[in-house]
C-alpha cells in the first residue's frame, strides 16, 4: 500500500468566464509549493472541491469535455479531461503529466441567504425555502462546509451558525475564505469552533472577477498517510471526515489592496447587470 499526502482545496468555483487551463495550472503550481513548503512534495495527490451553483459550469457539463478526444487550451497549456466513473471523479491532466482530482460538489443558498458547500454528490438535496439546518440534515451523508463570507455571519446569520455549531457540531466544518483579508481577524464563530473542536478549513473561494483563476490551490488543508492506491471520491471523503481535525493548514490572507479592489469590481459588475 502506498501511502501519501493529500491536499485538497475545498471550495472552487468555475464561473464560465474562467480559462479553466488557467484555473488548473495554478491549482498545481500552488499546490506543489505548498507540498514542498510542507516537506511531502515527494507523494502527494491535488484535489480540488468543486463547490458549483447553476450559473456556472456543471459537472455534467465536465463529464462531457471528457468525451471529446481534443485537449482544453488557454494561458495555462495543454489540459485533459479523463472521467474516472468507478472512482466518481473526474481527473485533469496536463502536457507535463501534472494532475489534479476534481469532486464534484455545490454551493447551496438556504433561506437564511447562508452558504453551505456540500461535496461528495453533483446533486445534493437543496431547496431555496430551507433552511441551514434541513440542509445539513438532508445532506448528512457528503461533506458539509460553511463558508466565512464577507459580512454574511453578522447578526441573526451570525446567530444561525452560532446554533449550527452548538448543536450539530459534529458533521460540520466551517470554511475560511482566501479572500478574507488579513485585518479582519475578529471572527467569533471562529473562537467557538475552536471551544468546540469544530475545525476550521481554508479554501480558496475564487470570485467571478477576471483573473480570480490564479486563486485556485492556493489555500488548502493537507491530510498525511493517504492510501494513494485507492483514489475514489468516497475515499476521498471518509479520510477528510476521518481526519477533520488531523490536518496541516495553508491559509493565505487576502492583501488590503486587492480586497477593496475586488470588493469594489463585485459591487460594479452587479450594478452593471441591474435593468434600468
Amino acid at each position: 500500500m502506498q501511502r501519501g499526502a493529500l491536499i485538497f482545496d475545498s471550495h472552487i468555483h468555475l464561473y464560465r468566464h474562467f480559462d479553466l487551463t488557467r484555473l488548473f495550472a495554478s491549482a498545481v503550481d500552488n499546490i506543489a509549493a505548498i507540498a514542498l513548503q510542507q516537506h511531502v512534495h515527494e507523494n502527494y495527490i491535488a484535489v480540488l472541491g468543486l463547490t458549483l451553483t447553476d450559473s456556472e459550469m456543471s459537472w455534467n457539463e465536465l463529464y462531457q469535455l471528457t468525451l471529446k478526444e481534443y485537449k482544453l487550451t488557454g494561458q495555462g497549456g495543454n489540459w485533459q479531461l479523463f472521467n474516472l466513473p468507478e472512482q466518481g471523479l473526474i481527473k485533469a491532466i496536463n502536457e507535463k503529466h501534472q494532475s489534479l482530482y476534481l469532486i464534484p460538489g455545490a454551493q447551496i443558498i438556504t433561506s437564511e441567504n447562508l452558504e453551505l458547500l456540500v461535496l461528495g454528490s453533483p446533486s445534493p438535496a437543496r431547496a431555496q425555502d430551507k433552511s441551514l439546518a434541513w440542509h445539513i440534515e438532508q445532506n448528512s451523508d457528503h461533506l458539509l462546509i460553511a463558508p466565512w463570507g464577507v459580512g454574511k455571519w453578522l447578526k441573526k446569520r451570525g446567530a444561525i451558525i452560532n446554533k449550527a455549531l452548538t448543536e450539530i457540531s459534529s458533521t460540520l466544518v466551517l470554511g475560511d475564505n482566501g479572500g478574507r483579508p488579513w485585518f479582519w481577524r475578529n471572527i467569533s464563530q471562529f473562537h467557538q469552533a475552536q471551544e468546540l473542536k469544530v475545525p476550521v478549513w481554508p479554501g480558496s473561494d475564487p470570485l467571478p472577477l477576471a483573473g480570480e483563476e490564479s486563486r485556485a490551490g492556493a489555500n488548502t488543508i493537507t491530510i498525511t498517510n493517504f492510501n494513494l492506491d485507492d483514489i475514489s471520491c468516497p475515499n476521498l471523503i471518509r479520510a477528510l471526515s476521518e481526519n477533520r481535525n488531523n490536518f496541516i493548514k495553508c491559509h493565505k490572507p487576502e492583501s488590503l489592496f486587492r480586497f477593496f479592489k475586488n470588493q469594489i469590481s463585485l459591487r460594479l459588475s452587479h450594478t452593471n447587470k441591474t435593468p434600468s
